[in-house]
């Protein structure tokens, strides 16, 4: 997890753990780190807290906001743009001939601010399209991860390029989004032909 939710603290989520020196690693999205010695018990109770985490964020209105948000951006950004192009076009030689330096660079500063709030959205747009590949992605995980748990059928990992030796939430980050819709797509097949199992004719 990358990315938290309105109301969460950052410090308590858990963004990943790693297994170092027969320790837990644990960190959080606020970037501090803690330690647990390594259990069977300890790390079941971390991926029970990161799947409780990531259930709530679901819940949350996290991906609406997220898409929300990148919206606004999208719309601030074709607005800024549309205003540096027309104002851009000609508007230096018209303000010369007929009004004057002042009107020049008054219409400057219209081109040129538009243009900084256009260069200024670009971060903030990757970052929330990144956040809503993340939602989303999680989104599909929570709903098959039970069905996963009960398959070992090798056809689930067809076509995925990350392919980790356990797919569970701690490692669900090394996945992509496009992995993971992969993924839900080869379950749907496998039950799909396990429902219908083909007929030999003799």
């Amino acid at each position: 997890m990358k990315y938290g939710y309105e109301g969460a603290n950052l410090g308590e989520l858990i963004q990943n753990y790693k297994i170092f020196n027969n320790k837990l690693i644990v960190t959080f999205l606020d970037n501090s780190i803690c330690e647990k010695p390594l259990t069977k018990e300890n790390e079941i109770e971390l991926l029970n807290k990161m799947l409780e985490q990531a259930q709530s964020r679901s819940e949350s209105s996290a991906l609406h906001n997220a898409k929300s948000q990148l919206q606004l951006t999208c719309c601030l950004s074709i607005l800024s743009m549309t205003i540096v192009i027309l104002n851009s076009k000609n508007v230096y030689d018209f303000s010369i001939k007929d009004y004057g330096d002042f009107i020049t660079y008054f219409s400057f500063l219209l081109t040129i601010i538009p243009g900084f709030i256009f260069i200024d959205n670009v971060p903030r747009y990757k970052s929330k399209y990144a956040e809503i590949k993340e939602l989303e992605k999680y989104a599909i995980y929570l709903s098959i991860r039970t069905k996963l748990n009960n398959i070992t059928d090798y056809r689930l990992f067809n076509g995925v390029k990350s392919q980790e030796i356990l797919l569970n939430i701690n490692t669900l980050d090394n996945y992509s989004l496009k992995d993971i819709r992969r993924i839900r797509d080869n379950l749907k097949n496998i039950e799909k032909n396990a429902n219908n199992p083909i007929r030999r004719t003799k």
